[in-house]
């Protein structure tokens, strides 16, 4: 029977959500979740950021520079309000009963859905290495179900395939992580994409313990399409947690503990046939050196990293406030290993140490008003190293901290969701080879709202949401053109989009009808972000970036 019902979970629960996931594998919309599931994007629908937090495939001590996002929908009909609790907050699955204790009565015990969307971005305002376009076709499914008395599991699936006109000037899942390490070619062909995501969680209570484990796998793989040259990879990443807590005789406290590892490969292929290539290593702030690729001499790029974190949570209650707090120490390393040099040794090293920080804060005000605050804060410090020189080639340190209030109210057929924050990134690096530094803080308050209409068991929303972005400190001058033409093709826009003052508006509705006993809800999301300054000096790219979204998915 238990069997069974875990089973049901996982292909129910997994056959479930709509959350965040999107097109590209580091752009993140503003949100005090900080990293929830690992895409998020402008293309999403209306959906609820804290649906992803919880993944096992979270990315570990990284704070990857993605595009400018505006937040998600609360998401008033397409997914219950926030939980509160160590799970749902920092994904430690000891705490997995207790985080679904509410729902474990009544017609929230079993929650499945399933979804089905199209969506798609284009425009100018990009950086090198993004893509120029996409258009997505996606399934997504995710639940939640008690084993027996005393237990819950969790699962999700994906399933996406990402269609592109045009990349960008690299292969590479996301090409813009903490590592400085990275290699580029000289042109932009079709590609499409695929993925396929898989992973759950099951936890219970026993003697007075909380026991978890969450595991999670992620294939990519990706080829050109219709072009004479050969651009092909594959990424995978397994993962897994497993964590305890405890709950103690005061002030409802608990607490407990986690254990996270990961270790992610990405292997891609460039072959010239017969259209030949430039491959270019990115290693920091000097010209890239070119590489001609021709069918007689294909070039192999492996990448591996090993990711460790272990983490402590606890929870109370104070004053009817519900606390959560969780903080986990990391440690990430990547190697990168090319055919063309000898031996198996990586011709690029980056080592990072750092840890990672969450709050979350929950009071209900009455029975029609509800707040939740949440906050998280990733700061890591790394040191890069080549084959090629002695010693520390590159050096810097990132931080991201963010923090969003969500305020919930209902009155009789009517419902209302306020959400407003701040996120703030820093960036530094230190080229001891080109003897260039960039040293960058940046500046990203959000606002979304949205308003809900119940009509019976079905219903209607509308929401907006907005984000402006701006940035102080320094990136390195440009060069002139004649002595570094690919420094200014290739790195010289990231950093001046990075520098750069901008803004990412949303606009989605959603409707909720009953059909028998299940749900059929339809949302449609639209977004474009812009620069609102322009600097031609610095290469900064121009234009805007829109993008679009439209799911069908079955509640019940």
């Amino acid at each position: 029977m238990i069997g069974r019902r875990v089973t049901g979970v996982l292909v129910t629960a997994s056959i479930i959500s709509l959350a965040p996931l999107s097109i590209h594998a580091q752009d993140v919309p503003a949100s005090g979740w900080g990293r929830a599931i690992d895409s998020n994007s402008a293309s999403s629908a209306a959906s609820a950021a804290w649906f992803g937090a919880w993944s096992p495939l979270r990315p570990v001590l990284d704070v990857p520079r993605g595009l400018l996002r505006a937040p998600l929908a609360p998401g008033l009909l397409d997914a219950p309000a926030p939980l509160t609790g160590a799970f749902v907050l920092a994904g430690a699955p000891g705490a997995i009963v207790r985080d679904f204790r509410p729902w474990l009565a009544g017609d929230t015990a079993h929650w499945s859905e399933l979804r089905m969307r199209q969506s798609g971005e284009s425009g100018t305002y990009k950086r090198p290495l993004d893509v120029a376009d996409a258009n997505v076709t996606q399934a997504i499914g995710q639940g939640w179900a008690p084993i027996g008395s005393r237990g819950v599991a969790v699962g999700r699936f994906i399933l996406d395939r990402e269609r592109h006109d045009a990349t960008g000037y690299s292969q590479r899942v996301a090409p813009y992580w903490s590592s400085p390490f990275i290699v580029t070619d000289s042109v932009t062909p079709p590609m499409q994409r695929t993925r396929v995501r898989l992973e759950g969680a099951v936890g219970w209570q026993v003697a007075g313990f909380g026991l978890g484990v969450s595991a999670g796998v992620e294939s990519r793989e990706h080829n050109s399409v219709n072009v004479p040259l050969r651009r092909s990879g594959r990424a995978a990443t397994p993962a897994v947690v497993l964590g305890a807590d405890r709950a103690l005789p005061w002030l409802g406290l608990v607490v407990g503990a986690y254990y996270k590892w990961s270790e992610p490969n990405e292997t891609n292929v460039l072959n010239a046939v017969p259209l030949p290539t430039i491959m270019y290593q990115l290693k920091g702030y000097d010209e890239p050196f070119g590489f001609i690729v021709t069918d007689a001499n294909p070039v192999f790029v492996r990448n591996d990293r090993q990711l460790r974190a272990t983490g402590g949570t606890a929870q109370l209650t104070v004053l009817g406030t519900r606390l959560v707090v969780a903080h986990e120490q990391a440690q990430r390393a990547e190697d990168q290993y090319q055919n063309f040099v000898s031996g198996n040794t990586p011709t690029d090293r980056w080592r990072a140490t750092g840890s990672t920080s969450h709050l979350q804060l929950s009071r209900g005000v009455g029975r029609l008003l509800r707040a939740t605050v949440v906050a998280s804060r990733t700061k890591l410090t790394g040191v890069g190293t080549r084959s090629d020189l002695t010693g520390v080639a590159i050096d810097g340190g990132d931080e991201a901290s963010s923090v969003e209030a969500d305020v919930r109210a209902s009155r009789g057929h009517w419902m209302a969701a306020l959400l407003g924050g701040f996120a703030q990134r820093s960036h530094a690096r230190v080229d001891y080879v080109a003897e260039r530094r960039t040293a960058l803080d940046i500046s990203t308050p959000f606002v979304g709202g949205e308003v809900a209409r119940q009509l019976g068991r079905g219903g209607l929303a509308l929401g907006a949401s907005l984000a402006t972005r701006a940035a102080t400190g320094g990136i390195p001058t440009i060069p002139a053109p004649q002595v570094a033409p690919t420094y200014r093709r290739l790195l010289q826009p990231e950093l001046a989009y990075e520098a750069a003052q901008s803004q990412a508006v949303a606009g989605w509705a959603s409707v909720r009808v009953p059909v028998s006993s299940q749900l059929l809800v339809i949302s449609a999301r639209m977004e474009r972000a812009s620069p609102s300054t322009a600097s031609p000096t610095r290469l900064q790219p121009v234009g805007d970036r829109t993008a679009w979204s439209l799911g069908v998915g079955w509640q019940r």
